[in-house]
């Protein structure tokens, strides 16, 4: 929670939101599909900067390659029920949704 908002996790939600008057949940297989596929995206994206193409930019662009791996990270902690922070790395993010379970 944010002062009086309540902070949930993009990835967790329905892509369409029928109801304007609720938020509706994504079904578990559902949020868990939008985590490993977003988690591996991030992992491709991370990988230019590794590349002759992407090699001159500045590092301090990766900053946001590490938000969003610490909000996908996230997301697969909420996905098991663990909700302490904690870090994993994408590999052991993507194990514990495939396990359902905290690593």
């Amino acid at each position: 929670m944010r002062d009086r908002f309540v902070d949930i996790p993009w990835l967790l939600l329905r892509p369409v939101q029928e109801d304007l008057a609720n938020l509706w949940c994504a079904e578990a297989a559902d949020a868990t599909a939008a985590i490993t596929d977003y988690l591996k995206l991030w992992e491709l994206g991370s990988r230019e900067f590794y590349s002759s193409a992407g090699y001159g930019n500045p590092l301090d662009v990766t900053k946001h390659f590490a938000v969003a791996i610490r909000h996908g990270v996230n997301c697969a902690q909420a996905r098991v029920g663990q909700f302490t922070a904690r870090y994993y790395s994408i590999a052991e993010a993507l194990d514990m949704l495939k396990t359902g379970r905290a690593v």
